[in-house]
């Protein structure tokens, strides 16, 4: 049976301080550990402000229903972690044609705004 392995990365501003963007990092942490069924870590390097969430998926049809499946995951940890994913469908759409990519929190306050960067 084919595994598929992604690592999806969330980079926040470098002035974020260290202690809200270390908050953050306890909330996905815990969200990932949360969703069920979910095969998922979270890891953070905090002087690089990247939050890094690794997850494996195995019996996925192919690779195309693995990514779809990686970032609704993604989707659904930022959601539970109290955060907001405005443009989801189209950073999905972009994602689906270049890899790898990297999700950009442009609030550290808050989170909540992502966009993709490849």
């Amino acid at each position: 049976m084919t595994s598929y392995n992604f690592d999806i990365i969330i980079e926040f501003p470098a002035d974020c301080p260290e202690s809200e963007f270390e908050s953050i990092f306890d909330q996905v942490a815990d969200a990932a550990d949360q969703l069920a069924g979910l095969d998922a870590d979270a890891g953070a390097n905090t002087g690089a402000r990247t939050i890094d969430i690794c997850m494996t998926f195995v019996g996925s049809a192919d690779e195309s229903d693995a990514i779809a499946k990686a970032l609704s995951a993604a989707r659904t940890v930022l959601h539970t972690a109290g955060m907001h994913t405005p443009g989801w469908d189209r950073i999905i759409r972009k994602a689906r044609l270049s890899t790898p990519f990297n999700l950009l929190g442009d609030d550290c306050d808050t989170g909540q705004h992502f966009a993709l960067s490849s």
